[in-house]
């Protein structure tokens, strides 16, 4: 790099600094050196040192906004006629096997993950529905191991589960494909 990109590249990062010193009350001091470099500091020069002090206006600042935390609020109208707000999940997928997935697996087992959003509250609990059934307990966990599962297609869906067993959520449904050996079509070996 040639001296003149340095010193441009000094300056460049002086002022950035400069501008960030501004914001806390120091005051910036712009020199000259014997060779025409430009320098910029925060202690003032030595009094044979010509400089001037670098006026900063104020820096543009950014609040972000506050992130949701991914609840919905459902509002509704108590028996004293004042709003209430109740608790809704937005999402109760299923994110592994993705859909129309193939697996292949012997032995059947068939492992499932899944989201929720926002997080299960406490007492709510998730179940699977495989071809529209319900598969295993109601868990709090978000994997499900299912095993023996039959060779072919099939469907799942996730629900939520009040303290009652009352459905209050019910996900979208997706489909797999389990290929496994069958014992009643095997073939036999041939010779060549």
């Amino acid at each position: 790099m040639s001296n003149r990109t340095v010193t441009n590249l000094v300056v460049l990062a002086a002022l950035a600094f400069a501008y960030s010193a501004a914001d806390a009350g120091t005051r910036i001091y712009k020199t000259v050196d014997a060779d025409g470099n430009i320098v910029f500091t925060d202690v003032p020069p030595l009094d044979q040192t010509k400089s001037e002090e670098v006026k900063v206006g104020a820096s543009n600042t950014f609040t972000p906004p506050v992130p949701e935390v991914g609840t919905q609020q459902v509002w509704n109208v108590g028996e004293d006629g004042e709003q209430v707000t109740q608790f809704a999940y937005n999402r109760a997928a299923i994110i592994a096997p993705a859909n129309d997935a193939s697996l292949r697996d012997n032995a059947g087992n068939v492992s499932v993950k899944t989201r929720v959003s926002p997080n299960l509250r406490p007492g709510h609990k998730l179940r699977l529905m495989m071809d529209e059934a319900p598969v295993g307990s109601l868990i709090s966990a978000s994997e499900f191991a299912l095993s023996n599962v039959d060779r072919g297609s099939h469907s799942l869906r996730l629900q939520i589960v009040d303290q009652a067993g009352t459905v209050i959520f019910d996900g979208a449904g997706t489909t797999f494909h389990l290929q496994r050996v069958s014992v009643t079509q095997r073939t036999p070996p041939s010779v060549n």
